[in-house]
């Protein structure tokens, strides 16, 4: 399927789900056969808790939109790999991106297939000038490279690597085209905005806790997008 070719709603939905990993009790028994086997196949525990732990916090959330018991919930293989939902039955359809680094896991939900979120724990660059010319364009390199300390500097790199992840997931493009192509230096104080592909863009930064950074992206118009914390109230809301 070529999700480019799909009709896109000029409006659509973001629920953003953030999940203290350390914080999730994982249930085994929500996973599927399939994941099941891959959890086994890890040989290290804590890798093996980690998987649980992710997937346990996918499905619950998950299990809200789709109705289904967690067990009964199933992925399959979109666009370039892109994982989705197996139902077929939900209308408006459900569509989800998922990422995790460290001790936070970061959910999106969107009734636009277009949706992708990434989040990055901040780790040391060695050389961020040969990192910053080989992944970024001239205007992010200035804004990087600008009047900031060093740690600034890192910040800056990391708030538009997590926003080129997020496009990328949610084009399901893979690295088909090099990162450095998507200039998102736009996008830094104006989330809306027109790419090259004609389309409007909403590319956000999404506050995270100390030593880490994220962001989304969705192709529409308009975004209506709510934030939670995993097993807690609403914790923002985007208008």
């Amino acid at each position: 399927m070529n999700l480019n070719r799909q009709v896109l709603y000029k409006e659509c939905d973001v629920h953003l789900w953030k999940s203290h990993l350390p914080e999730v009790v994982p249930s085994y028994d929500c996973l599927s056969k399939e994941e099941q086997g891959r959890s086994a196949r890890f040989r290290r525990y804590e890798d093996r808790a980690r998987f649980n732990k992710v997937h346990t916090f996918l499905k619950s959330v998950l299990q809200r939109y789709t109705h289904l018991p967690p067990e009964e919930i199933h992925f399959a293989h979109g666009h370039n790999g892109k994982p989705v939902l197996k139902c077929r039955h939900l209308h408006p359809p459900v569509y989800f991106n998922l990422s995790y680094r460290g001790d936070y896991a970061l959910l999106a939900i969107s009734n636009s297939p277009f949706i992708g979120v990434d989040v990055e724990r901040i780790k040391p660059i060695d050389d961020i000038l040969t990192f910053t010319s080989d992944y970024f364009s001239p205007p992010e390199e200035e804004k990087i490279l600008g009047p900031l300390s060093r740690a600034g500097q890192r910040s800056m790199v990391y708030t538009f690597w997590t926003m080129k992840e997020a496009l990328i997931k949610a084009l399901a493009t893979g690295f088909l085209n090099p990162i450095k192509e998507y200039d998102l230096s736009s996008f830094l104080y104006a989330p809306y905005q027109t790419l090259r592909d004609s389309h409007i863009w909403h590319i956000r930064r999404l506050p995270m806790e100390r030593n880490y950074k994220a962001a989304f992206a969705v192709r529409a118009e308009k975004v209506n997008c709510s934030v939670f914390h995993y097993g807690c109230k609403i914790d923002q809301i985007f208008f």
